[in-house]
């Protein structure tokens, strides 16, 4: 009996030790870090066949200081040059398929650009002096950076204080933002590899 009492047990620790190692493994699985390696996804870049996003390795976190500045004024000759530098090479236009044929931008080069196209539109309204209906171009502009910034609903607080002229948010905040230097790297070698693709 002793023998037998033995064997069943060794059954039971052989079949705990199986289920255990089943429900670790469909644990690694639900919780995606056993992958299955499978090829990247190729796209055309034709009508709608392009990812959603830029595939970019993940953006670092950056700790900024949001202050007014003296930079990008909208009506000095340093601003106008500052605004003109805001995009890089190739004016944040972005080249993919398989000849780099397909133009795409991101939203945050559009965003920018947009920036500068209102920037133009409140000089052309300051240098005429009177009301002028602005272009549509304009229109899009503004319209565009509206649904971008209820579409990231940003919740960061913001200190704000009663004057006699009305609410002021404090001019200084902090925040943690993406690291957009490696947006624009990677940005100017998409338009570098443009360049050498167009010049074979």
């Amino acid at each position: 009996m002793g023998c037998q009492g033995r064997g069943v047990l060794d059954w039971t620790a052989i079949v705990l030790f199986a289920a255990s190692i089943l429900l670790l493994l469909l644990t690694l699985i639900e919780i995606g870090t056993f992958k299955v390696l499978e090829k990247p996804r190729v796209y055309s870049y034709r009508g709608s066949d392009y990812p959603r996003e830029w595939d970019l390795p993940p953006l670092q976190r950056a700790q900024i200081t949001m202050e007014n500045s003296v930079h990008f004024a909208y009506n000095t000759t340093l601003g106008e040059k500052e605004w003109e530098a805001a995009l890089p090479s190739g004016g944040g236009m972005l080249h993919f398929g398989e000849n780099m044929e397909e133009p795409y931008t991101i939203s945050m080069f559009h965003q920018i650009r947009c920036l500068n196209v209102i920037r133009k539109g409140l000089i052309k309204f300051e240098d005429g002096g009177r009301m002028q209906k602005p272009d549509a171009l304009v229109h899009h502009c503004m319209n565009y950076l509206r649904q971008m910034v209820l579409c990231r609903s940003d919740l960061q607080l913001e200190h704000a204080r009663h004057l006699a002229r009305g609410i002021v948010v404090s001019d200084i905040t902090h925040s943690t933002c993406k690291d957009w230097t490696a947006v624009y790297e990677a940005a100017e070698e998409n338009h570098r590899m443009y360049q050498v693709h167009r010049a074979k």
